[in-house]
């Protein structure tokens, strides 16, 4: 505007003219104005593209991340459930040993397959990849109050407690079962078979019962609870990404 209004300087002074006359000075002004008011509207309009890009780009990444969440959860859920399949195994094969210690059957060599299936562990390592993104990002990303809690619940929450509890229970379990079969297996590969050196000794071991009762407790209590949780947990999260993916 300052060239604009210079313009009109040059021009007068061209024109050896003190001033304009007042008709004519009215007319420039409004035309002034009007300027003004055409390069105000412009910006806003600019602005407002502006803001409407920056607001779909948003969004565009919010759809992907929840896209991706969901992927994860799926991925995170048949871990669950390979993982309740291995100690369903394991329980089996504890209620058949259980059986046979209790009862005090003859040793066969089948059992040695049960006696290696006992310590099945699961060690749940969450994908959590979208997730970690996610906090990169910031999670306000996600606009959905209710679906951003229970995406910091179910990470922060119930994976991260199953995940640290798992990783000490296999520590434990690998730890007292490791030495048990050291010293009373004559052969061993943890989750295929364990040789006894003495059937006959395993038998009335009350330590080894006690070990295999321990297991098969956590197994239908602790383990099996949790796991059915979790997936319970995982697949709502899901229907509410599918849900707000919809809108």
């Amino acid at each position: 505007m300052i060239k604009f209004f210079r313009k009109i300087r040059q021009r007068l002074l061209s024109e050896n003219k003190p001033a304009l006359p007042a008709g004519r000075f009215s007319k420039y002004l409004l035309y002034a104005i009007g300027e003004i008011i055409l390069v105000v509207i412009g910006i806003l309009i600019a602005l407002s593209i502006n803001n409407w890009n920056e607001d779909r780009k948003i969004r565009e990444l919010e759809r992907s991340t929840l896209k991706e969440l969901k992927s994860n959860l799926l991925v995170d859920i048949q871990d669950f459930q390979s993982d309740l399949r291995g100690y369903t195994v394991a329980s089996k094969s504890s209620d058949i040993i259980l059986k046979y210690i209790d009862g005090k059957i003859p040793f066969h060599d089948s059992l040695q397959i049960h006696l290696g299936k006992i310590p099945i562990q699961g060690v749940f390592t969450p994908n959590k990849a979208a997730y970690e993104n996610l906090k990169v990002v910031g999670i306000n990303l996600i606009s959905n109050d209710s679906l951003r809690a229970a995406i910091s619940d179910l990470y922060e929450g119930r994976y991260f407690y199953v995940q640290k509890y798992l990783e000490t229970e296999y520590q434990i379990d690998r730890e007292k079962f490791g030495d048990f079969y050291l010293k009373e297996m004559e052969e061993y590969s943890f989750l295929k078979y364990a040789k006894p050196m003495d059937p006959e000794r395993l038998v009335g071991n009350q330590e080894f019962r006690n070990l295999v009762m321990h297991r098969k407790s956590k197994i239908n209590g602790w383990f099996k609870v949790q796991f059915e949780l979790n997936i319970k947990k995982a697949s709502q999260l899901i229907e509410m990404i599918e849900q707000e993916l919809k809108k």
